[in-house]
């Protein structure tokens, strides 16, 4: 599990040469390393909250201050000083994906994202959880592939696939604010409607 999220990390971290894939082989090793995760037989709260402590991570670390740089501003997703937008799109939106599909609705598996996994006994994930169907995750490939020389298709992308009350977006954003001194981050909605208003202007 650790070196599951280690890779996600890396492959959002700013492009150094030779370092890690780039462009499609990127995707290409997203799409190879979430056929691994869909696969891990989590069986305790522990192993789980490994992972969605990861995924805050790398929400704090990577994904959240390119949506502040880019808030209001979508023309602002192609001069990003970070120089790995497809990185942290693939990461960001294939964690996504994965943790709201593991947390659903469950109260006591959305605590996991604040608490870790040094927080947490090692009580067993509820009855049915391993019998969740995983989501689908070929249309997401497709488009972060036709989007991967697109730095602004990958920000709207990214945004796309942040829906309001996420629990580690919460999380993440609000460690980001307290680290920036941002008084606030801009709901899914607010952020619709501003990209409403970048589309009625073009």
């Amino acid at each position: 599990i650790d070196a599951i999220v280690t890779d996600f990390n890396l492959m959002a971290m700013p492009v150094l040469h030779g370092s890690f894939p780039t462009g499609l082989s990127l995707v290409s090793y997203a799409e190879l390393l979430t056929g691994i995760v869909v696969r891990l037989p989590f069986r305790s709260e522990f192993e789980l909250a490994r992972i969605l402590s990861g995924t805050v991570q790398l929400f704090e670390l990577r994904a959240t201050p390119l949506l502040l740089n880019c808030e209001g501003d979508i023309g602002n997703a192609g001069i990003q000083q970070q120089g790995n937008m497809l990185g942290i799109c693939t990461a960001a939106a294939v964690l996504h994906t994965l943790c709201k599909h593991w947390v659903g609705n469950h109260p006591e598996l959305k605590r996991l994202f604040t608490i870790g996994p040094d927080g947490c006994g090692d009580q067993p994930l509820p009855v049915g959880f391993a019998r969740n169907r995983m989501p689908d995750f070929t249309a997401l490939f497709h488009k972060l592939a036709a989007a991967s020389n697109d730095s602004k298709l990958l920000f709207k992308l990214l945004v796309e696939y942040l829906d309001d009350g996420c629990p580690f977006w919460e999380v993440a954003a609000s460690r980001a604010r307290k680290k920036r001194g941002v008084a606030r981050v801009a709901s899914g909605s607010e952020r619709a409607a501003g990209r409403r208003k970048v589309q009625v202007s073009k």
